[in-house]
Parts: structure tokens; sequence; C-alpha cells
């Protein structure tokens, strides 16, 4: 038995070795994976063998981000992007640098080095799926040569990405992710043949501006906001995904992409036309739903946009019945929703017309808009304000609890809100509403999604066709209405958004009011908190619904604050 261990040992070492070149020649011939191997990287000073090396690296880490990040996007919204259907890529499996599993062994035979012999050998060889390619790099321009022998056949029937060249790139980290999307691309192209029907140039342009969404969202949210040099870089990657409409394949997230960077352009250089260009892009993005694509384009485009921002009824003492795409967002904040139902309510006027809507802001107090209480006192009895009244029922017809309107505590020419007393106000039924004591800081509120509560009417500003997907054949019920917040700041930044409110800092969203949500609330959706006060829109034709909402002034808090302290006001407010 003497001698057994160490040709035990040996043997182990023989069948170790045996392994690791089995699994060498199986790598060479038989493995699926793509590999970057080498590229020649020659600047204006000559060959860089080391930029050669870092460039490969530079290819697998860039596909890798960009294959993170494209997963991310699709679906780290998918709740709380209801509109949104999602347009997953497959073919995004990381790439690797080329293996040697000879790596740290040496096989020496008679003084030779066969291992250093081998990786030379294989080193001058392709593996099965490897990409090598050639970089000319000079200042400020960096092109890139590719060769893919094994590219996979497109499903289109289209000749493979066998060899390819990029544009030219500011820098060779620019120049290496150009390189990692076209890969990305040929790959989903051989699997998809919908991927297949949109151009390389038109998916890496993409790649390209996700990576700054991703790298200025941040700080777009701040107070501060982006430099001027980024809202330069936002913009200009708007225009490059704005090149590729019209063009005979589009990849759909394309649409959702620019809008999303146009949100992250600061409130006070926002333009008007990039607002309205944010809003049809997600429009455009809605209409690719594949539920929608048997319908006319018209038919198509209001369907979008009553299924995107819906009005959904809220039936009292239900479940809420929220569409699929609104599901999961508003059931997670169904506490705030119904919070503000309950004290959200219908203006009857003095000669019982329902004429829009209100809320409880305080004890014994209601906003509404001035417009909806002129109108309502202008009905049968001009001089009293006793007939008035605030229904918090579903509807008029159906009306469990009934306040009286009273004396108006605040009234202004130059803000379309008003306050009013209320009599009979049970605070425990009906709690006063959270009022927010501060605006916002610009760029903050930006992309966040948002709701109105109130009780709209068909309304012939709006297309027929749309109010009857809206609200089908139940008018003047009490309904939330979400949306998104896309500007918040002074009226002549915001779209239409009216002489009402000239002197106060208007919210703009593309909710969907109607006639009869005038006065309702709007919410922030996720603190439940009421930023402001719905009292007008737009219809912009094919970019579909603006709405408006102004922030409070502080002479309404202060209404707000003295009553609810105890405190009164006397009628007008000094106004």
């Amino acid at each position: 038995m003497e001698g057994v261990l160490p040709k035990l040992f040996y043997s182990a070492l023989l069948i170790g070795l045996s392994a690791v070149l089995m699994r060498e020649l199986w790598s060479v011939w038989f493995d699926p994976q793509i590999y970057i191997g080498r590229f020649d990287v020659v600047s204006e000073a000559g060959d860089d063998a080391e930029a050669g090396q870092a460039f490969a690296k530079r290819i697998v880490g860039a596909q890798a981000i960009i294959a993170r990040q494209l997963l991310d996007y699709q679906t780290r919204r998918a709740a709380d992007a209801p509109t949104d259907a999602t347009y997953l890529l497959p073919g995004t499996a990381p790439l690797l640098l080329p293996p040697n599993a000879l790596a740290g062994v040496d096989i020496t035979v008679q003084n030779v080095n066969l291992s250093q012999i081998l990786s030379v050998v294989r080193k001058t060889l392709l593996a099965p799926n490897e990409i090598r390619g050639n970089v000319t790099s000079r200042e400020g321009s960096v092109l890139t040569a590719v060769d893919w022998p094994r590219a996979p056949a497109r499903a289109d029937s289209q000749p493979p990405l066998t060899y390819f060249l990029t544009p030219s790139r500011s820098t060779l980290q620019e120049a290496a992710a150009y390189v990692a999307c076209s890969v990305s691309w040929a790959r989903a192209a051989s699997e998809e043949a919908t991927v297949a029907s949109f151009s390389r140039a038109q998916f890496c342009d993409f790649a390209a501006a996700l990576g700054d969404l991703y790298a200025l969202g941040a700080k777009a949210s701040r107070a501060g906001g982006l430099s001027a040099d980024e809202a330069g870089v936002v913009r200009a990657r708007a225009a490059e995904l704005r090149s590729h409409y019209g063009s005979d394949g589009i990849f759909a997230e394309i649409y959702r992409l620019r809008a999303d960077l146009l949100d992250l352009l600061p409130e006070g250089v926002r333009t008007q036309g990039e607002l309205v260009d944010a809003q049809e892009d997600r429009l455009r993005y809605a209409m690719l739903s594949p539920k929608l694509q048997q319908l006319p384009e018209e038919e198509r485009r209001l369907t979008a946009l009553a299924l995107a921002r819906p009005a959904i009824l809220l039936p009292p003492k239900q479940p809420l019945k929220a569409p699929d795409n609104w599901a999961g967002l508003l059931v997670r904040n169904e506490a705030a929703i119904r919070a503000t139902e309950a004290s959200t309510g219908l203006v009857i006027g003095s000669d019982g017309t329902p004429i829009g809507s209100g809320f409880i802001a305080g004890p014994g107090l209601m906003i509404t808009a001035r417009f909806v209480l002129d109108v309502a006192r202008s009905g049968g009895q001009p001089k009293s304000q006793s007939a008035l009244r605030l229904c918090l029922g579903a509807s008029q017809e159906s009306c469990d609890s009934m306040l009286t309107i009273g004396d108006v505590v605040y009234r202004s020419d130059e803000s379309a809100i008003a306050v009013a007393r209320l009599s009979g106000h049970d605070p425990v039924l009906h709690p006063a509403l959270a009022v927010s004591g501060s605006l916002p800081d610009a760029n903050t509120l930006t992309g966040r999604y948002a709701f109105v509560i109130g009780y709209p009417f068909e309304d012939q500003r709006l297309p027929k066709r749309f109010i009857d997907l809206l609200l089908g054949k139940v008018a003047g019920h009490k309904r939330i209405m979400p949306g998104r917040i896309l500007a918040f700041g002074e009226p002549g930044a915001s779209l239409g958004a009216g002489p009402a409110a000239k002197a106060q800092r208007v919210f703009t969203t593309d909710i969907s009011t109607s006639g009869g949500t005038g006065g309702g609330p709007l919410v922030d959706l996720t603190t439940g908190a009421v930023l402001g006060m719905s009292y007008a829109g737009m219809w912009q034709g094919e970019r579909g619904k603006f709405a408006y909402a102004e922030a409070f002034p502080d002479a309404v808090l202060q209404v707000i604050g003295r009553t609810s302290s105890g405190q009164s006001d006397a009628q007008g407010n000094g106004r």
C-alpha cells in the first residue's frame, strides 16, 4: 500500500487537468455564449494595446448596464405607469470576455511550456461566437469597425450583422456603448420579427437616451433642476428620438422615453410646445396597445385617451372598481381616495340645478370654484344663499348627506377659488381634507400621479365620442379622475391656463375633467394632500385634454387656519 496516496493524488491532478483541457476544447467549438474578443485601438499616437484590452471590457460593461436599464425601465413603473404597455426585448443576456481555462496553469513537457503555447494559439483563433474589431481614436471622434462572423440570423430573413460600423462617437466609452447596443439589438432581432423591423440606429439612440434619463433623473427632480447644458443634452436626445418617427418600424418605448425626457426639463425653461409634445408622445404610446389596433385611427385615439385617463365611478360603500391599467396603483392608495371622496360633494344651485363640485377644507368650511358659487347664486333666489347646498352623496338623486352653503368668507377677482361656510357639518362623518400649506418647489412634482374627485357631466366642449367613452350613460355621478402632473408654475407657463387664475400658480395635468368637476380637489395620489382646486380645462384636439388646478393662495390658507383654530372670518374676508 506504500505509495498509493501519491498515486491517487497524481491521478486526481491528471483527471483535473483533463477536465480543464476538455472545458477549453468545448469553449472553442461548442460554447453558445457571445464573447467580446480583441479590439485593436489606434490613436494619433499609434497602436494602444492597453486601450484595446480596456475597450473589450467597456463593451461588456456597457451591455450589462443597457440590459439592466432596459429591463428596469420596462418593469419598474409597470404599476405606477398604468397607461404604458410593456414591450420587453429578448436577447439581453450578458456578454463576456473570452475565458481561458488554462490561465494560471503551467503544463511543461521537456522544458516546453505547453499552456503558454496553447494560449497563444487560442488567441489567434476565433471562438465560435466571438466579436472582434478595430478602433480609430482621435480627439472628439472615435470610429469602430466590428467583425462578428457568427452573428445570429435575423427573424425577418435579412442578412445578419456580421460586419458593421459605428457612427462617430465623442469618446471610447460612447463607442463601446454603441457596439454593445448593436449586439443587443441583433440578438433581439434574431428572436422577434417586430424588433427586426426597426433599425439598429433607432435602438442605439434609444439606449443612449435611456442612459441620460437615468443619469439626469435624480437631479431633475430637485428644486434646482438641470443646468442649461444638461437641458441641452435632454433636448438633443429628444430630437434624436423624434427623428425616428415615421419610420416603417418603430420601437414603441421611444414614445414613452421621449415624454419622460421632456419631463426632466426645468419648469422655467420648458416650453408649451414641449409640454404638448410629451402629452402627445404618451398618447401615441397608449395607442400602440394591441387591444386597440383594429380600431380606426380617430376611434383608437379617443379610446386610448379614455382608457389612459378614465373617470371611474365611486359608488358608496362598494369596493373601488378600477380598470386593469389603474387597479394596482389606485387600490394601494384607496384610503386617500376614500377620505377625499367622503368630503367632496356636488354644489346644487338655488333653483335645484347641479353646478359643480366642492370639498370640505375645515370645520364648517367649503372650497369651490368662484364661478360655481356665482352660477349657483344666480338661480331662482339671487339674494339668498340659504338655498345653496352641498350634496355629499354619489349623485344629486342619491344624497345621503346634504349641507347648506352659507356666507362667502373668501372671494377675489385674482383667484378662481372661493371659500364659503357650511351649516350642519359633522367633522367626524366628513373630515376636512388636508390642504397643502406650502407651494412645492418647481420640478419636484412633475410626472407624479394625482387625481381629481368631482361630478363630471356631458360637456359640449369635448368630442361627444370621447365623453361617451369616458362616462358611458352615467353622467353627474361622483368619480375619481386620475392622471399625471405635467407642469407647475405661472399660468403663462401652462398651456391655456386661462385668465381666471392669472395672479396664482397653476398645476397643469392630463386628467380627463369635464363640466361639473370645477371646484373639486386636486390630490397628490401618494400623500393624499390636496394640492389645489380644479377649475378649468382645454381640449387640444389630437393631443387630448389638459386640465388646470389653482394652488391655494396664502389668504385661503389663512382663512382655513383661523377657522380650524376656532377664530371667525367676516364675510368676504375684507375683499
